[in-house]
């Protein structure tokens, strides 16, 4: 008796993918992205009801992470300062 072949990818693996192909940035973290996508196939596997509300947390989380992975960090004095706290001496 030969596996069953798969599928494909389900809906959430396809969103999730969708959303890498508009971030540009996530090119430069492969191991992420592969994350994000197993865990979208989590996910959409109703096999395993058990292991979703934490592969959906974890996919968020990752998502983010590639989502910032192209910002500059700021430092904490500019965090704090911001241009709205300038003053202008006379």
């Amino acid at each position: 008796m030969s596996p069953a072949p798969a599928a494909g990818p389900g809906r959430v693996e396809l969103a999730v993918a969708e959303e890498l192909e508009g971030l540009p940035q996530a090119s430069t973290r492969p191991g992420l992205i592969e994350t994000a996508l197993a865990l979208a196939r989590v996910l959409d596997n109703a096999k395993v009801p058990s292991s979703q509300p934490a592969a959906a947390g974890k996919l968020m989380t990752a998502l983010e992470a590639l989502r910032s992975s192209g910002q500059k960090p700021r430092g904490k004095l500019a965090v704090v300062k911001g241009d709205d706290h300038q003053k202008t001496v006379p």
